[in-house]
């Protein structure tokens, strides 16, 4: 009986050791690929890593602020040149005192190196929570930048190469256009710090065009004329020098710019084409002996039917360029001016170019490596055509002056709090008064113009950086 046990005991076992291989085999795992680890790209700065699988490095960034701004237009500009009535007053209890703005933004920058240099790609979209906005504050897109660079090109949506990108300051002064816009360019480098570059760039995104002194009158010519913006015939032509050293940088920039008048009339079309320029220049110097981080440049711009290069572009992303300056209350004191690239002559039919010049200076100190202050100080002149259709309708002479200064407090790294107040003044050589404009006749009350206002601007800023 016990030898049967012991022989049944024995047979179990070999038939359990041979079925063990199995039913190990089947517990064990499958055999899987190895991980391949995100691996920090050392090439271009930090924060760039491998995108896995690739020779392409990727840098993930961007930033949230909120602004409070009183008295501006936009983001800490002054309210200088919107909400004017159709009558050239500003009614009581119809503007806002106060406005806020959250803006985020991602921004998202690769770069992949090749036999010809780098290839980058970069991408900076996001959104904007305004309480003025015609929606009573819903979201709206906001494309920051969007452009390819490759071998010396630059090709996208992105600041104009005119612009010297120089700023301490909440506000874009008046100075060089803030506007971004489509651009192609191409940067060559001489070494030692020496740059020049090309492009051409939508002149779309620069047209100051004032329709009140694009024409002729109803009475002249034709009583069919309608006077209208052409559409865009010529590109922008920009080309800048650049010198970046350990003292500071200097940049010379010059531009082209088309303004295309249509009249379309029932028998017939035709058009006129006015060309303009524009010249700047900025010097920045570098100055470690009054406080580590502290510097000042000048920026100034002169330019004739193009005023866009000059300073009047306001925010660099608003649908349309201010063509009015000033602020008129219900009581009818205050100032307004007309702007325009070009007015019609009314002696010669033609157009003449509106010119002005500017200048602006911005110093910033670093109290401590968290607390930092900068000034400001701009002029810009504008000499309007000397016609009487430009007389008549507003199109005179007027000035510009601004005071600024800003303090900011970093209390840890990539946030930063600042508060910053602007003093604006418009004034010109004439009194206000009202003028009947001759390109309507159906308006019985003309606008009024000339004038000197004085308005005082300020706003809060937190920014988070990341």
């Amino acid at each position: 009986m016990l030898k049967t046990i012991l022989l049944g005991g024995a047979a179990g076992l070999v038939v359990m050791s041979a079925n063990m291989p199995a039913v190990l085999a089947a517990d064990l795992p499958v055999k899987v690929k190895a991980v391949e680890y995100v691996k920090v790209c050392s090439a271009y700065g930090a924060g760039f890593y491998y995108i896995p699988g690739t020779d392409t490095c990727l840098n993930i960034g961007g930033y949230v602020w909120l602004g409070t701004m009183v008295s501006a237009a936009d983001t800490f500009n002054p309210a200088i040149s919107n909400e004017i009535l159709s009558n050239g007053l500003r009614a009581d209890g119809r503007t806002n005192d106060y406005n806020t703005r959250l803006r985020a933004i991602a921004q998202f920058d690769s770069r992949t190196e090749t036999e010809y240099g780098t290839l980058r790609g970069f991408i900076g979209l996001g959104a904007n929570l305004d309480s003025w906005s015609a929606d009573n504050g819903s979201a709206q897109g906001d494309v920051q930048n969007l452009f390819i660079q490759f071998a010396g090109l630059t090709a996208g949506y992105t600041t104009s190469f005119y612009q010297s990108s120089l700023n301490y300051m909440f506000t874009n002064a008046l100075t060089q256009t803030n506007r971004k816009g489509n651009v192609l360019g191409y940067t060559t480098q001489f070494g030692n710090g020496l740059s020049a570059s090309v492009a051409v760039e939508d002149g779309r995104f620069k047209s100051v065009l004032n329709t009140q002194g694009l024409g002729p009158t109803y009475a002249a010519l034709h009583p069919a004329d309608i006077n209208a913006v052409g559409g865009s015939q010529v590109p922008d032509f920009v080309g800048t020098v650049r010198l970046d050293q350990h003292w500071g940088l200097a940049q010379v920039s010059v531009a082209a710019h088309q303004s295309h008048v249509a009249y379309e009339q029932t028998s017939f079309q035709s058009s006129a084409d006015h060309w303009g320029w524009a010249i700047g220049g900025a010097l920045e110097f570098n100055l470690p002996a009054l406080g580590a981080g502290d510097s000042l440049f000048v920026v100034a711009s002169y330019g004739a039917g193009a005023m866009n290069y000059v300073g009047f572009s306001g925010s660099d992303r608003t649908s349309s360029l201010a063509t009015q300056f000033g602020r008129v209350n219900a009581l009818g004191h205050g100032a307004l001016y007309q702007l325009s690239d070009i007015v019609y002559n009314d002696a010669t039919g033609g157009f003449d170019s509106t010119k002005a010049w500017s200048v602006t200076g911005q110093y910033r100190h670093f109290w401590t490596p968290g607390l930092r202050s900068a000034v400001m100080a701009g002029y810009t002149g504008v000499t309007a055509p000397d016609s009487a259709y430009a007389r008549q309708n507003g199109f005179v002479d007027f000035n510009i002056w601004q005071l600024g200064a800003n303090t900011v407090w970093s209390p840890v790294r990539n946030l930063d709090i600042g508060l910053e107040v602007l003093y604006t003044k418009v004034d010109g050589d004439q009194p206000l008064g009202y003028n009947l404009p001759t390109q309507n006749l159906a308006i019985t009350k003309g606008q009024a113009y000339g004038g000197t206002t004085d308005l005082v601007s300020a706003g809060l800023k937190i920014q988070r950086t990341f």
